[in-house]
């Protein structure tokens, strides 16, 4: 728990060290991100709900009763309703691990500043390096995306075939929906860990079990960020994900680095 406390406290850390290294500028990138998420959330609702309403139309085209009209658009308003609600619950779900994967480029880049700034250490930038690196982060998110989506899945089956017995089924309930926090978490803050593993040269295998080792720094490196999707009202944690990721790089920057040179714990 030490250093699930350590990886929370270093976000104020990080915010700090944004701001007095003058690196608040990249904040900027979230911003374009989320015009491209929202835009092809847009566009796929409006494909998708066109389609639906003329589909349902030339089904029911040759519908002669009275109210066919009426009850056409009633239904195709429906259906169009339930999709779009279905199409934000997903992006939502998955809106963690696309910030993930089309700020991978970011991420490496901040993380390599982040310690180059905080020990002076500097890494040649070597341009097939950086694409391996963007790479290797996005392998890692899609890896942990469905990760979590078996684990999520397994939660389910447990908890509706347990729940039907009087309290212990709330019990299972309540402690799932935890569990899929901290799993979440865990996933997301392992992914913004890795990018120091990358510059170490360290393995998949290697950061993998550096990382399960110091599974606490990664429930704490992934905290926030989790915690933010989890209260996504209105797109809102969307929407802000990416900024606090920013944050969340600098953070397990800082948390990799005491990892590192605390051999024992590796």
């Amino acid at each position: 728990m030490n250093m699930f406390l350590l990886a929370i406290s270093n976000y104020r850390k990080g915010f700090r060290f944004l701001l007095e290294q003058k690196l608040s500028w990249y904040f900027i990138f979230p911003i374009f991100v989320n015009i491209i998420m929202f835009y092809f959330m847009i566009k796929t609702s409006a494909y998708v709900s066109a389609e639906i309403i003329s589909y349902l139309e030339s089904t029911l085209a040759g519908a002669d009763f009275w109210g066919a009209s009426f009850l056409l658009k009633i239904v195709t308003g429906g259906l169009v309703i339930v999709f779009k609600i279905l199409l934000f619950l997903v992006f939502a779900y998955i809106g963690g691990y696309l910030v993930l994967i089309l700020l991978s480029p970011v991420f490496s880049h901040l993380s390599e500043t982040t310690e180059k700034k905080l020990t002076g250490n500097d890494f040649p930038f070597v341009f097939s390096q950086f694409i391996s690196d963007v790479f290797r982060g996005i392998k890692l998110a899609l890896r942990n995306g469905i990760l979590e989506i078996l684990i999520l899945l397994s939660v389910w089956i447990i908890t509706i075939a347990l729940g039907w017995i009087p309290i212990i089924g709330q019990i299972i309930a309540i402690l799932g929906q935890v569990l899929l926090f901290l799993v979440s978490a865990y996933f997301y803050g392992f992914s913004f860990m890795d990018y120091t593993s990358e510059r170490y040269k360290l393995s998949s295998k290697e950061g993998i079990k550096l990382i399960k080792s110091n599974r606490w720094a990664a429930i704490g490196t992934g905290f926030p960020f989790a915690l933010l999707l989890v209260f996504n009202f209105w797109g809102i944690g969307i929407i802000l994900a990416g900024f606090v990721a920013i944050i969340s790089v600098v953070a397990a920057t800082f948390t990799m680095l005491y990892l590192l040179q605390h051999k024992e714990n590796v």
